[in-house]
């Protein structure tokens, strides 16, 4: 069976600074499945790549 690749891009609100968004992404990039996860400052975003 061959795993296929998701995206989703959530919204998130409160980010300050570039230590908010890095305490976001590094726990999303450690979950199972998940081959990437960038968080946007600017535009208070999460992009989360994983496989289905």
């Amino acid at each position: 069976m061959t795993e296929s690749l998701k995206n989703v891009e959530l919204m998130i609100a409160g980010m300050t600074c570039a230590m908010c968004a890095r305490t976001i992404e590094r726990p999303l990039k450690d979950l199972d499945g998940t081959t990437d996860a960038e968080v946007n400052l600017g535009n208070e975003t999460v992009r989360i790549i994983y496989s289905s």
